[in-house]
């Protein structure tokens, strides 16, 4: 017994039968050629799977792309909170999420933009539909995000076995002693000019790399209110930058 039939002219291109009474179905289609009725294939089977996901987990979220915008918003918001380096791949992760949302908004012949200029889901129109319209199951947005957090896990990992190797050695200069402090960058060319007039002048001094060493960042920042290395704090005085005059006044 036909349950469902989608023809073009005179020809079914898709039947789906069932006898109603042992629960299974079989679907019938047709195709002008072997890639169409590929593509057909992959498209009812994850149809299925979507059916399937559903009748296992029945909550449902905003779809097309609603989800990703949203949470993309969210983790931007919680990153005004956080601090420097922590901040950069929260927000990378984020325009990632965001990049999704657009590229579904694309696809469905929708202009990207709209999703950047609405603030809660409701107000997000997908086809003439708001967002708490078009729906899909959880398990979709889920999957791509449980996915991608993976990635990002495995990209952090090995950047954590790469910071491990100290490509780059805070140092001391006659001992130190803490009067002096060097907030430095192992890139940074004014810093290595710092270190090297403090030397000509026999000054001791301590190094503090900000790059990897997180509070020595934060001391830095709550000292001078910004984060541009050299920062040479003597006598307590900040001297952001090569100032060759003000450390000569204060050595």
């Amino acid at each position: 017994m036909p349950v469902l039939v989608e023809s073009v002219g005179c020809e079914n291109m898709l039947t789906i039968e069932t006898d109603g009474t042992s629960g299974m179905a079989n679907v019938i289609i047709s195709g002008n050629n072997q890639e169409s009725l590929d593509h057909k294939k992959v498209d009812i089977e994850a149809g299925i799977k979507l059916l399937d996901s559903l009748a296992k987990n029945r909550m449902i979220v905003p779809g097309a792309a609603v989800t990703y915008l949203e949470i993309s918003r969210k983790i931007k918001e919680r990153a005004v909170d956080m601090w420097g380096p922590e901040r950069i791949p929260v927000i990378a992760y984020a325009n990632a999420l965001s990049r999704i949302g657009m590229s579904l908004m694309k696809n469905m012949g929708e202009d990207p933009l709209k999703g950047l200029e609405r603030v809660g889901l409701e107000e997000l129109g997908v086809n003439g539909r708001i967002g708490s319209e078009a729906v899909e199951p959880i398990s979709v947005p889920k999957t791509v995000i449980l996915s991608s957090s993976e990635i990002v896990k495995a990209i952090l990992r090995i950047d954590d076995v790469i910071s491990a190797k100290q490509l780059h050695h805070a140092e001391s200069f006659g001992g130190g002693g803490g009067k002096v402090v060097v907030y430095t960058t192992p890139t940074c060319p004014w810093c290595t000019k710092v270190k090297s007039y403090l030397r000509s002048k026999g000054v001791s001094f301590v190094e503090k790399d900000v790059s990897s060493d997180m509070a020595a960042g934060q001391e830095m920042h709550s000292l001078t209110g910004q984060m541009g290395t050299p920062v040479t704090v003597i006598k307590g005085e900040a001297v952001v930058g090569f100032d060759e005059e003000r450390l000569s006044s204060l050595i």
